[in-house]
């Protein structure tokens, strides 16, 4: 037997040649930290509607929402490199977040879909749950309080709605009852919102008065029946991210632009999808590292 005092020894002295010949260097005793130290969030251009990409650390990929053009989002995962998902959150039962989850169930492995309370969606809602494909993904459901570790380093809060919201009289609809998701890695925080309006911007604010959050994805698309005053001077983000296209709805509204500005928030800081196209940022432990945008995506 190897006396252990012996073997450590050997080990220095093999170290010591290998830094001697340059065949070891200090960052490559570290790949995690210098290769993939962040994670990074894809907000993509997908027309009228929502769909973020989280990748972690590790290279582990999550949705938030599905949008409903599949090619437009496919053609997204492709460009990424994208060939499964640990899980996909559909905020709510409107197709413009929902639209694409049947074909992208069909063209991709989904580990697992989290959807949302309901109230009263409609029939297609129930027709896009009973395709094959979907039929065979295990289901669940996040209320507030509950907490997924995508990895060591980031962790998924949900923060709305509570367990019996959909229960509530008079009853919210289905853009109040949409999951609000708090992303974090160490000083970045995102704050994904649906399409909440302001009554459940106020209930949230009941719940948790303090939202302070980097990125911000504006809810509702940019409408004026959300971003009220106080739940932006709650949350305080450094950054915007709305997910439309104007000859829609007309969204954003000016009046939500205003209010964005108002907490100086300049056109530099607000990304809108339809004009910057996708937009990226990579998070650190230490905040935001950098920001970027991408064309918008041409399906083949």
């Amino acid at each position: 037997m190897i006396d252990s005092s012996f073997y450590l020894m050997l080990v220095r002295i093999a170290a010591g040649i290998a830094l001697g010949l340059g065949l070891w260097t200090c960052d490559s005793l570290r790949p995690e930290e210098t290769a993939q130290s962040h994670a990074t969030l894809h907000f993509f251009d997908i027309g009228q509607g929502d769909a973020a990409l989280i990748r972690t650390p590790n290279g582990k990929a999550y949705l938030i929402d599905v949008g409903n053009e599949p090619e437009a989002l496919l053609c997204h995962l492709k460009r990424l490199e994208i060939h499964e998902l640990e899980a996909v959150f559909i905020s709510h039962a409107h197709r413009d977040h929902y639209g694409a989850l049947a074909p992208l169930a069909s063209a991709l492995p989904l580990r697992k879909v989290y959807l949302p309370l309901t109230r009263d969606p409609d029939s297609t809602w129930y027709r896009t749950l009973d395709t094959p494909d979907l039929r065979k993904i295990p289901r669940d459901t996040l209320v507030r309080g509950e907490v997924l570790d995508l990895h060591p380093e980031l962790k998924l809060t949900c923060l709305w709605p509570t367990p019996a919201a959909n229960q509530l009289e008079p009853p919210l609809g289905e853009n109040d009852l949409s999951t609000v998701l708090r992303l974090d890695m160490g000083e970045s925080c995102a704050l994904f919102t649906g399409d909440i309006e302001a009554e459940s911007e106020r209930r949230l604010l009941q719940l948790s008065p303090d939202l302070d959050c980097d990125i911000l994805k504006i809810a509702h698309h940019g409408s004026k029946t959300s971003s009220e005053l106080p739940f932006l001077a709650a949350v305080s983000p450094s950054r915007a991210v709305i997910s439309a296209k104007h000859a829609v709805y007309g969204h954003p509204h000016p009046e939500t632009l205003e209010a964005l500005n108002r907490y100086h928030l300049d056109g530099e800081r607000i990304y809108l999808t339809e004009e910057h196209g996708s937009i990226v940022f990579h998070l650190g432990r230490d905040g935001i590292q950098k920001e970027e945008t991408l064309e918008a995506c041409a399906p083949h």
